[in-house]
């Protein structure tokens, strides 16, 4: 998904130019009906072996830039540098994850808003109701939030479907400027409480390689 201002948070390829840092792809993520927090979810790493806590069984994949696991061979990814949307095999549920710098300040209000208007844009999301806002969380140079929606998916050859989302934003001040990070998981209702589990462990152990998606080229 792309954002206002050329901030790219999904799987098409950004105008930005190269990102040459170290990454700091960190969200706080909490799925609500798992009652699963995740901590920062992807680093700049070589990841060869399977993470603590996934399953043997499950597949290692790695597309352009980024590494993650996921039940099986037929989950598929969009991805760009920056941002990385990972679906199941039918394509109800979806995993996404995406950083980018900012040209103005948002607050977390103004951030989700972003993600859910590319999420409509995008991956046929409408409807969107903010079902739980959870707390703002400051740090140093950072502020992150939580939102607990329920909405509906059109899917193409398929007709909508309820679906419940955890849509966790971070947005930063840098040294140069402002940036932001967000994560999604997403499911049809019916099957929400049954997969956040899942999702949640999938973005958990997202992974990006070598890129830094906050701070743009000098």
């Amino acid at each position: 998904m792309i954002l206002p201002g050329s901030v790219d948070l999904g799987y098409r390829e950004s105008d930005t130019a190269a990102m040459k840092r170290s990454a700091r792809l960190a969200t706080a993520v909490c799925v609500a009906a798992a009652l699963l927090y995740v901590g920062p979810v992807a680093h700049p790493v070589l990841a060869a072996d399977t993470p603590s806590g996934v399953p043997s069984t499950w597949v290692r994949k790695a597309p352009g830039g980024w590494v993650y696991w996921v039940p099986t061979k037929k989950w598929t990814d969009k991805h760009s540098k920056c941002g990385i949307d990972i679906s199941s095999p039918t394509g109800t549920m979806l995993v996404g994850l995406g950083a980018g710098p900012l040209p103005v300040p948002m607050d977390t209000r103004q951030a989700f808003a972003a993600i859910v208007d590319a999420y409509e844009r995008d991956e046929g999301l409408s409807g969107v109701s903010v079902i739980q806002e959870y707390p703002v969380v400051d740090s140093a140079g950072e502020q992150t939030q939580s939102f607990l929606v329920r909405g509906q998916r059109a899917i193409a050859g398929k007709p909508p479907v309820a679906v419940t989302a955890m849509i966790s934003v971070g947005v930063l001040t840098l040294a140069g400027g402002y940036g932001i990070e967000a994560s999604v998981v997403l499911a049809p209702t019916k099957e929400w409480k049954k997969q956040a589990k899942t999702l949640g462990l999938i973005l958990k152990n997202v992974m990006m390689i070598e890129t830094d998606c906050l701070s743009p080229a000098s």
